[in-house]
């Protein structure tokens, strides 16, 4: 739901999705900030494959051997991934990669900084 609530630059959304996990998620603030930044790394690394695959024109029997992905999985990482472009992308996992280090190494509260990155997107 928070992917698909960026997808569609719904922030307002997001946010609220954010702040009603880090009320529910047992467990440390910290752990919970790494967990929703290495999900959305991962799905973000998915669209970015996929979006790569459509700019080369790659078939989707080319793509899926290449993932080793379900047709599935390909149609929904495809209808979420046209949300976005390539260097939209490549950008927010930049931030997805700094924001885990600023939480690992850094002083402010992560979910500062989650939310920061997020209303970034």
């Amino acid at each position: 739901a928070l992917t698909n609530a960026i997808a569609v630059k719904n922030k307002k959304l997001a946010m609220q999705l954010l702040n009603d996990y880090f009320k529910t998620e047992s467990g440390d603030e910290k752990s919970n900030a790494i967990k929703v930044t290495a999900l959305l790394a991962e799905q973000f690394r998915s669209f970015l494959i996929a979006l790569d695959a459509q700019s080369r024109r790659m078939s989707e029997p080319e793509i899926l051997a290449l993932t080793g992905w379900s047709s599935k999985r390909l149609f929904m990482v495809n209808k979420t991934a046209r949300n976005f472009t390539i260097p939209k992308l490549s950008q927010a996992l930049l931030k997805l990669e700094n924001l885990d280090r600023e939480m690992k190494t850094g002083a402010m509260p992560p979910h500062v900084v989650l939310d920061l990155i997020i209303a970034d997107l």
